[in-house]
């Protein structure tokens, strides 16, 4: 599952920080209440890319260093990714990619041996052309899978738009709103490539942890 601005990299960055565990939940009530269960959770998250009262921090990749999530739980709500997590819980197996650890999700899928689909969590149910270009990041020299149009359409995105990436990223709808409400930085941290090694994958429990 893909939402490159900003969910699944917020989610990988704070995993490869030291985070012990994150959990994507789609409703705030829910979210709240697992933060309710244990005190030691990070209740985290946004709605319209503000958090929502109460809570601990954002949906910022740039709000989780080491020294804030190393060895903690973290509970994670937004507006479009947490909630395409939540269509694809009937998925055998899920992980969170995103342009910053694209090739640690393709030798994921390699190593996995299954089927696989990318899902693109978009934005406000449009398309999210940041999702695509970390789909299309994803599936660059993955040729173990027959690809649809849909695949291709995503990879010939990401070459046209590499050259040129951060700007593609900073003009894009989501990421044109993100920098009108002051979180430029935000969005150049996402247009990074491969600066993460890990791959966060759901467990039984339902926690996403390094793979």
């Amino acid at each position: 599952m893909v939402d490159t601005l900003r969910a699944t990299t917020t989610m990988n960055t704070m995993l490869a920080n030291g985070a012990s565990a994150v959990m994507p939940v789609a409703g705030v009530d829910e979210a709240r209440a697992i933060k309710l269960s244990s005190d030691e959770v990070l209740l985290v998250g946004e709605r319209h890319n503000v958090p929502p009262p109460d809570f601990d921090g954002g949906n910022s990749p740039l709000e989780y260093p080491r020294s804030r999530v190393d060895g903690r739980r973290v509970v994670l709500t937004t507006t479009n990714g947490t909630q395409a997590v939540a269509r694809c819980q009937d998925s055998a197996e899920m992980a969170a990619g995103a342009l910053i650890n694209a090739s640690a999700v393709r030798a994921w899928l390699n190593q996995t041996g299954l089927d696989g689909v990318i899902v693109m969590a978009g934005s406000e149910g449009r398309l999210a052309l940041e999702d695509w270009l970390a789909a299309g990041a994803i599936l660059s020299g993955l040729t173990r899978y027959n690809w649809t149009d849909d695949a291709r359409a995503a990879y010939l995105a990401w070459q046209a738009a590499r050259p040129q990436l951060e700007e593609t990223m900073l003009a894009s709808m989501h990421g044109a709103a993100l920098v009108a409400q002051g979180m430029a930085e935000d969005v150049k941290y996402c247009a990074q490539v491969d600066i993460v090694s890990s791959v966060a994958v759901r467990g039984h429990d339902g926690w996403f942890r390094i793979s």
